[in-house]
């Protein structure tokens, strides 16, 4: 009789979130690559803050450690070549912090596998142009607190912090310019795309910022969703892009008393939403979001939970098995099985090695279907033809947008339909994106305008 309440409560949680027991399958395992605790008694710990992946297994690990002896604090920097399974060290250049409330890495964003920038308190910059031979400090001459950055390529960067800074490079960093202040909330999450569209999400507040010109103007943006339970306070903690229009937004809200989670997507770069997921059991906001491809994901709660997504987010195994049950506070693919987690423990936090066991992901390669045709292409005429793939989703959409990201056409595009055409007589000449949604999926083809 005891265990009836369990049963119950499981059965319940499998409806609302949309699954069924038989789907939590999936387990994971986790090993300690990097501790926190150091065989030296006068360093405390090590405070491992952000992780950034390129090439599969080229890793780049930040954080900080402190000399509680001489009450002071070091940059620490690490690096991988194998995905995360053996790790070397790296001079940052940057001396001891005479106290242990100076400046730290938060953030770290590789470029490619050489081209690496790491930001952090006070205005703290670093890059290295060499997989982290040497790296060089950079300045925006401002002391606020940064917390992210990103680059579209090797010249164009933003960096993001309190008080609605944004900070702008289009040289590669050897020169940052500060905007001005957007808000007085904090901005703790950037992505920066090479058709100049830019984005800022605020901490605090269910909006983003979002530029067309490469940061020189913004616009904002409320992110809109009338059904979540409570949307007074619902921080913003992680933000997943598939590309400059899609993209998964994760955290968590306060509501009877208990805080919650929510994820919530979209697919015309904010315009319109929908909610994929708003729990309404004590299990804390969600911290992490990743994905292996368009379809396979994982997120993390504040609480140690863990679910997965093999939809592409429409739907989500909402309790994997994890017996460690860790606080993760950042989670990465390494490849489609493996995972890098950065494990919070309070004030220090160690770096795990995970793997997914019994999820269908061994022997699940990522498949796209058909790609879609334009003709002609480049178009001069009044219109272009669209094939269609044949294993189209019932719901599926075709949408156009234009080299900054705006959104110039959309239609539904239900399945058994072969192609469609598109009229092009209110498009300027110039260079289009066609994008195919179907079954959390997206093709893109490349369409060229003349006149």
């Amino acid at each position: 009789m005891r265990y009836i309440p369990y049963v119950f409560g499981m059965l319940l949680c499998s409806i609302l979130v949309g699954i069924t027991p038989n789907d939590l399958r999936a387990q994971v395992t986790w090993t300690e690559v990097l501790p926190w605790k150091t065989s030296d008694p006068t360093l405390l710990e090590y405070n491992y803050r952000s992780l950034s992946i390129t090439e599969g297994k080229n890793c780049t690990v930040v954080g900080e450690l402190t000399d509680t002896t001489n009450h002071r604090m070091s940059v620490i920097i690490k690096r991988s070549t194998d995905g995360g399974l053996s790790w070397e060290g790296q001079e940052s250049g940057i001396p001891y912090f005479q106290s242990i409330h100076d400046a730290h890495l938060e953030k770290v964003f590789a470029i490619d596998s050489s081209n690496i920038v790491a930001v952090g308190d006070s205005g703290l910059i670093i890059r290295t142009t060499d997989a982290g031979i040497t790296w060089h400090r950079q300045s925006a001459k401002v002391t606020e607190p940064l917390f992210d950055v990103s680059f579209a390529d090797d010249d164009h960067g933003i960096a993001v912090g309190g008080n609605g800074l944004v900070c702008i490079t289009s040289d590669g960093g050897k020169s940052w310019r500060a905007r001005p202040h957007l808000t007085s909330s904090l901005f703790h999450i950037c992505k920066a795309f090479k058709n100049g569209c830019f984005y800022v999400f605020d901490k605090y507040y269910l909006r983003f910022f979002r530029s067309f010109d490469a940061g020189l103007t913004w616009d904002s943006i409320p992110i809109v969703d009338h059904s979540l339970k409570d949307s007074s306070w619902t921080p913003l903690t992680a933000v997943h892009f598939f590309d400059s229009l899609h993209f998964i937004v994760v955290g968590g809200h306060s509501w009877s008393a208990n805080f919650n989670f929510y994820s919530i997507r979209t697919s015309d770069g904010g315009a319109t939403w929908s909610q994929v997921m708003d729990s309404n059991f004590n299990y804390h906001e969600l911290r992490s979001v990743c994905f292996a491809d368009s379809l396979l994901g994982v997120a993390s709660s504040v609480n140690g939970s863990i679910i997965l997504t093999r939809d592409g987010g429409k739907t989500w195994e909402y309790d994997v098995i994890d017996s460690q049950h860790l606080y993760v506070d950042g989670i990465f693919f390494v490849g489609r099985k493996n995972l890098l987690a950065i494990y919070n423990r309070g004030f220090f936090a160690a770096l795990m090695y995970g793997t997914l066991q019994d999820a269908g992901v061994e022997n699940t390669p990522s498949q796209d279907v058909e790609n879609i045709l334009v003709r002609p292409n480049p178009a001069s005429g009044s219109s272009v033809s669209i094939e269609l793939p044949d294993q189209l989703e019932e719901k599926s959409s075709l949408c156009i947008s234009d080299a900054l990201g705006r959104q110039m056409y959309r239609i539904s595009t239900p399945s058994g339909r072969s192609h469609c055409e598109i009229p092009l007589g209110n498009f300027p000449a110039g260079v289009y994106y066609v994008r195919l949604i179907s079954g959390g999926k997206i093709l893109t083809q490349k369409l060229e305008v003349a006149k």
